[in-house]
């Protein structure tokens, strides 16, 4: 059975999205000086996002 002209370019779509993830990672972990700044910024991103939701959903 053939693949569909679909299938191979959601194939390829997929591939290509999943090296440039890999691409991506590796350039922030050759940036671990500003790891901790970087987690640093996504707590305090996810402290106000929980703050804001509280306000709006008591039981978030």
């Amino acid at each position: 059975m053939e693949n569909s002209p679909n299938e191979i370019y959601w194939l390829k779509k997929y591939i290509f999205n999943l090296l440039l993830t890999c691409f991506i990672l590796q350039l922030l972990k050759r940036c671990s000086i500003n790891h901790f700044r970087l987690e640093n910024a996504f707590n305090d991103l996810n402290l106000t996002i929980k703050l804001n939701m509280s306000k709006y959903a008591p039981n978030y």
